[in-house]
């Protein structure tokens, strides 16, 4: 629980002192503009969560609250956007994966159940997809690959107008650029 805590201020203290946090890319889901917001974040919730959460409470472990904590939390965070991806609940999330595969590989090794073992690995299989496809992408070198020195979409000559361009206006720079005066500027990038 303490994890989950410490891992999320520093992080809503950063994204507050943004000048992003009071663009157009900052707000609850449904005002997104997206009629269907439900339709994806239940699927996120189900894919991310929920199948996680009924494999932990099926497997009777000692960690109940624990797991109960690490899956309601993200949820509840990802109702609120704050960034263009939603950049906030990305990062803030992770404390919850980290303990939530902890709780995983725990009961899967005190599981005697063959049936749950391997429903399990299908399950990870599954959820790692996307993480086996950006590896394996990594390993074509004849393709262009973005960087600030060298941004290639639309013919940018730099970082901040390739953002310009990508994100139809300047909302995307200002989420990157720290507030005037902010809390986070005063006590943690002194000069």
């Amino acid at each position: 629980m303490s994890a989950l805590v410490v891992s999320f201020c520093p992080l809503l203290l950063y994204f507050i002192s943004t000048q992003g946090i009071h663009a157009n890319n900052t707000g609850f889901i449904w005002q997104t503009g997206v009629s269907s917001w439900w339709f994806f974040y239940s699927i996120y919730v189900i894919s991310n969560f929920i199948i996680w959460g009924l494999f932990l409470n099926y497997s009777q472990n000692k960690y109940q609250s624990l797991w109960k904590i690490a899956t309601i939390f993200p949820c509840l965070i990802a109702i609120y956007r704050i960034g263009i991806y939603n950049d906030f609940n990305i990062r803030v999330s992770f404390p919850s994966f980290f303990m939530l595969s902890i709780l995983v590989g725990i009961s899967l090794i005190e599981s005697k159940k063959s049936f749950v073992i391997i429903g399990v690995f299908i399950l990870i299989l599954v959820n790692s997809l996307s993480n086996v496809n950006h590896i394996a992408n990594s390993f074509y070198f004849d393709k262009v690959l973005t960087t600030i020195e060298k941004p290639f979409i639309f013919k940018a000559r730099n970082m901040l107008e390739y953002q310009r361009v990508a994100y139809g206006d300047e909302s995307a720079i200002l989420e990157y650029s720290l507030k005037k005066d902010s809390v986070f500027e005063k006590y943690f990038l002194r000069k």
